[in-house]
């Protein structure tokens, strides 16, 4: 196990329509082909933020623990997050699982492209569909620039403002597994009702 540290990033999430297109216009920003990894994140009942235990396959033994908070700003998130690396996932999994109960988990196939200090992740997320996630890390108690960044590249990758989503992928997630509340008509209407 070892503590990487606080990370600071300020990202951006948007759907993505055709998923060549953007791979390309990714290439031509980054110059990079980039890495594909089939991710899980096991998200974990937490008072503050998001805690995730993130596990790269096919190695099932190798992961990284995430908790993290954002500041939303209009799809702009200032993210906080502190990261470790774990040698062997499933003890640390079953623990928390177990102490705090899991909140869910997301599945997805993720390419990643780097420059710099910026990551550009082209998701395709199980039952939510394709996105592309920016990141920029930083340093600096002012993130004006590196904001900055996020918009210039959105521009540069052509992300209309209204496919930016602020949500995390937990969220959407929960938000689309959520049992459909049947209203009190449909209730009393229905003839397998139980009372």
């Amino acid at each position: 196990m070892a503590d990487e540290g606080f990370v600071k990033s300020i990202t951006m999430k948007a759907r993505v329509a055709d998923l060549g297109a953007m791979s390309e216009t990714i290439f031509t920003l980054t110059d990079s082909q980039g890495e594909s990894a089939a991710q899980e994140d096991i998200y974990f009942n937490v008072a503050n933020g998001h805690m995730k235990l993130r596990i790269n396959h096919p190695s099932n033994h190798y992961g990284t623990l995430i908790h993290y908070k954002n500041n939303y700003r209009s799809g702009i998130n200032i993210s906080e997050a502190r990261v470790t690396t774990i040698d062997d996932v499933e003890p640390i999994r079953n623990t928390l699982g177990t102490a705090l109960g899991i909140l869910g988990i997301t599945e997805k196939e993720r390419r990643v492209y780097v420059k710099d200090n910026v990551r550009i992740n082209l998701d395709e997320v199980d039952k939510l569909g394709l996105y592309v996630y920016i990141e920029v890390f930083t340093n600096a108690q002012d993130v004006s620039a590196p904001m900055k960044s996020i918009m210039d590249i959105q521009k540069q990758l052509g992300i209309p403002d209204k496919d930016v989503i602020a949500q995390s992928y937990i969220d959407m997630l929960l938000e689309v597994e959520k049992p459909k509340r049947r209203s009190f008509d449909d209730e009393t209407n229905s003839s397998d009702a139980s009372y």
